[in-house]
């Protein structure tokens, strides 16, 4: 799983070029760019929980190669289509299709690895995740520079690759339904959405979330009001990906160590802190610090809620309740740059910045209240809801 994961995300070349794509080979405007990413984040939205139930009803393995086989053919459909209309549909089809994995790719962990190991398993993997993410960009501008069809093409294989590897090398285990009933769809996700622990954790990561992806956001425009180059921009979001690949394994090490609850606390805190204090950066080596800061954050906080969600979960729902935590991912993934973007433009950075302190305590606020909460799994059968 660590290899597909490592290979997929090193293959993830249309994501980062796609607005260079549809403007400058497509010719479209900032607009419809816009909507095509507002699309896509939609269709993710919609995969996620379906991918989810998916994965407890027809087992890990057919669900991902369906997604990521479907993902891969609808990649270099895309690298083919021509004009707003048909890029647009398929746009939300790619989104759909390619967030389907996430949930699935959580559930097999918690499959395959004890209880105990979860926390550094979820660590590591989100290890994997970010080391292909730093790499993507630079293979991507190779390929970028000899045709944009070649993105396609290298993003379409990579994806049908990981699907077979992991199809190939992990085992299907469920062996938390032995011995009970499938619980239907509608059972399982109302049994979820009746789960306290659960309902306080989602609110929580939808907040750090909000955070951190401002900066994909509102970062870039501040770094430019600073004066700052889009050159330099790129290597101060390098220290993004060098502080993760340095200190993840390190984090991973340590987590097994530490309560789940104050691990979710300080990463919220050091998530929203370390933005906020965007608003007193006005040098390339200022605003490297505060993305250390809240990079520091990131690799403590989300691996830990994976594998809170994966402790909650009762058997038989593991992967619906990991469809409701990419679920929760991809709507602030939606509402972050909408939300970001419009505040940034209407009334300054000030209150952004602002905003992500408070959202980083609210954060670390609900993580306290789940330490007040059952973390294991109900023992109650599901089809009880």
């Amino acid at each position: 799983m660590w290899t597909g994961s490592l290979i997929n995300h090193a293959g993830a070349f249309v994501v980062p070029f796609f607005a260079y794509y549809l403007t400058g080979r497509q010719g479209f405007g900032p607009a419809q760019v816009g909507l095509v990413a507002t699309l896509y984040g939609a269709g993710g939205v919609a995969s996620t929980v379906a991918a989810g139930a998916a994965a407890d009803r027809f087992g890990r393995r057919p669900t991902l190669l369906v997604s990521q086989l479907a993902a891969a053919a609808t990649t270099l459909a895309v690298g083919l289509a021509d004009g707003f209309g048909s890029i647009a549909v398929l746009a939300f089809i790619l989104g759909f299709t390619s967030y389907g994995a996430a949930p699935v790719l959580s559930a097999l962990v918690a499959d395959v690895v004890p209880e105990p190991d979860r926390k550094r398993a979820y660590a590591l993997h989100y290890w994997a995740v970010n080391l292909g993410f730093a790499a993507a960009p630079v293979l991507a501008g190779l390929l970028a520079g000899h045709d944009y069809r070649w993105l396609f093409a290298g993003d379409a294989l990579t994806t049908a690759l990981c699907a077979v590897l992991i199809a190939w090398r992990v085992p299907e285990v469920r062996t938390a339904n032995a011995g009970t009933a499938e619980p239907t769809s509608g059972a399982g996700l109302l049994h979820a959405l009746r789960d306290r622990a659960l309902l306080t954790l989602l609110p929580a990561v939808f907040a750090m979330v909000l955070v951190y992806t401002q900066y994909q956001v509102t970062q870039p425009l501040a770094m430019r009001a600073a004066g700052l180059s889009p050159a330099v921009y790129g290597l101060v979001s390098a220290v993004n990906g060098a502080v993760i690949v340095v200190f993840q394994p390190l984090v991973a090490r340590l987590a097994d160590r530490c309560d789940d609850a104050r691990l979710l606390a300080a990463g919220a805190l050091l998530l929203g802190a370390g933005m906020a204090s965007t608003a007193f950066d006005h040098s390339a080596a200022a605003f490297a610090v505060s993305v250390a800061v809240w990079t520091l954050g990131e690799a403590i906080a989300m691996p830990t809620s994976n594998a809170v969600v994966s402790r909650l979960a009762p058997p038989g729902l593991q992967g619906r309740y990991q469809g409701l935590y990419a679920m929760t991912w991809a709507l602030a993934a939606v509402a972050a740059p909408l939300a970001g973007g419009w505040t940034f433009s209407r009334f300054g950075a000030a209150p952004v910045w602002a905003g992500c302190l408070v959202l980083g305590a609210l954060a670390a606020g609900g993580a306290v209240v789940l330490r007040n909460s059952p973390l294991r799994q109900p023992t109650s059968s599901p089809q009880a809801a």
